[in-house]
C-alpha cells in the first residue's frame, strides 16, 4: 500500500511581500555535510517560502548533492558549476548539502521565493 502526503509548494507563486533571497555559506572544510533548516526564517516572515536555490559550486572540484528533506528531492550540481534550481519544499524547508571534505571549501548559496527556470553552467 502506498501512503501519500499532501502539502503546498510555491514554485509558481509570486510572493505578496516581493521577491527575496537569503544568502548562506556551506562550510565543507571539516565535514562533508551542511544542513540548512530555514523553518525559523519562514515562520518569522523574513522570507515567505522557499521555491528555489542559487548554488555556487565553482570552487569545488567535486559534485555537490542537495537533498530537500520533506520531499526527498535530490539535485546534483556538477563540479566547477553554478546553478539556479527550483525546489519542492514545504512550510518547514530543510535542505542538506553534501560533498567531499576540502580544508578550503566554502560553497555560497542562496534560497529564494520567486520562480526560476532550472539552469546549470560551468565556470571553469
Amino acid at each position: 500500500m502506498t501512503t501519500y502526503t499532501r502539502f503546498g509548494t510555491y514554485n509558481a507563486v509570486l510572493p505578496k511581500s516581493g521577491p527575496k533571497t537569503y544568502p548562506l555559506v556551506a562550510d565543507f572544510r571539516t565535514v562533508g555535510s551542511f544542513t540548512a533548516d530555514l523553518t525559523v526564517q519562514v515562520q518569522q516572515g523574513f522570507i515567505d517560502f522557499i521555491s528555489g536555490l542559487f548554488i555556487d559550486n565553482s570552487a569545488n572540484a567535486n559534485t555537490l548533492s542537495i537533498l530537500v528533506a520533506t520531499t526527498q528531492q535530490k539535485i546534483i550540481i556538477p563540479a566547477k558549476a553554478q546553478a539556479y534550481m527550483p525546489i519542492l519544499a514545504s512550510d518547514a524547508p530543510v535542505v542538506e548539502l553534501t560533498t567531499t571534505v576540502n580544508n578550503q571549501l566554502l560553497v555560497p548559496f542562496q534560497v529564494f521565493n520567486f520562480p526560476v527556470q532550472p539552469a546549470v553552467w560551468l565556470t571553469a
